[in-house]
C-alpha cells in the first residue's frame, strides 16, 4: 500500500498505526464495531473534533480504549448508499451499451446486440430509485 493508504490492522483497524481511530477519522459519523469475544456487533459514533467514541447509553471512550474491538466499518447514510447504487448502475448501463457496440460493430445489430441495448435501457429506466426499491 502507498503512504497515502495506510496497511490496516488485523483487527479491521484501517491504519495499523492507529488502532482506535475509524475510516476518515477528521469525519464525525457512525460505525459498526464487535467487541471482543461478542459475537453481536454495535454502533459506535465516532466525534471528529473531540476523538472520542460516543457509545449507546451515553458512554465515551478514547480510540485506546476501543482498539482491542474489531472495526467493521462505517455505517453509510440512505443518501451515501443510493449514491453509490446510482453509480454502480450506471456503470452497468455503460457495461451493456459497450457490449452492444462491440456485437453491432463484429456482427451487425442483431439480437444479441439489440438484447444489451434493451438491457441498458432497463437499467437507467430505473433512474434515481431507491436503493431498497426493487420493484
Amino acid at each position: 500500500m502507498t503512504a497515502e493508504t495506510p496497511t490496516p490492522d488485523a483487527r479491521g483497524w484501517p491504519d495499523a498505526e492507529r488502532p482506535g481511530y475509524p475510516l476518515n477519522p477528521v469525519v464525525s459519523g457512525a460505525h459498526e464495531i464487535q467487541s471482543p469475544g461478542n459475537p453481536e456487533p454495535f454502533q459506535a459514533f465516532w466525534l471528529a473534533p473531540q476523538e472520542i467514541w460516543i457509545l449507546r447509553g451515553g458512554g465515551n471512550m478514547r480510540p485506546e480504549g476501543m482498539a482491542t474491538a474489531r472495526y467493521l466499518g462505517p455505517c453509510l447514510t440512505p443518501a451515501q448508499v443510493d449514491a453509490a447504487v446510482r453509480a454502480e448502475r450506471e456503470a452497468c448501463a455503460v457495461q451493456c451499451n459497450d457490449m452492444g457496440a462491440e456485437e453491432q460493430h463484429n456482427f451487425g445489430l442483431g439480437r444479441a446486440a439489440q438484447n444489451y441495448y434493451r438491457a441498458r435501457d432497463a437499467i437507467r429506466a430505473r433512474g434515481t430509485t431507491d436503493a431498497g426499491d426493487t420493484k
